[in-house]
């Protein structure tokens, strides 16, 4: 594995990769992906989570790396957008647990459960649907 004091290849792949070489991208992302992985893990704390926060970053890398001038190390660039990344997954988990919260919440009265004609894992699934579509405000 490279690190940045021996990175010569890795600037080589940054600067192929802004001038649009698919193939110098992939070798970055294969190079950064344990790193990424590992603080996706560690700041969601759930496998699923996690995945989606690498998938994210590498989204993020991939539509930003033209802007990379070079004012900090390209790892940690790749920090912060996987930190930010995992900021919003862990944002948009615990919004997901309050809705459910509250609708299992709404569902039930004095003990009894109220009869619905739509299971409850389905009305779940629609609404956080319906959420996924709204702006981190509108979701507030």
């Amino acid at each position: 594995m490279h690190t940045e004091a021996d990175s010569e290849a890795v600037q080589v792949w940054i600067h192929e990769a802004q001038a649009g070489s698919a193939e110098a991208f992939d070798q970055l992302a294969r190079h950064y992906l344990p790193r990424i992985r590992r603080w996706a893990l560690v700041s969601t704390g759930d496998p699923n989570d996690a995945d989606d926060v690498v998938q994210r970053t590498l989204v993020q890398i991939f539509r930003k790396i033209r802007r990379f001038r070079g004012d900090a190390s390209f790892g940690a660039w790749v920090y912060r957008i996987a930190a930010n990344a995992a900021h919003g997954q862990v944002r948009q988990a615990r919004s997901r647990e309050r809705i459910r919260e509250r609708l299992r919440m709404e569902t039930t009265k004095g003990g009894d459960v109220i009869e619905a004609s739509v299971p409850q894992d389905e009305i779940t699934e629609l609404v956080l649907l319906f959420l996924t579509d709204l702006s981190d405000r509108q979701r507030e």
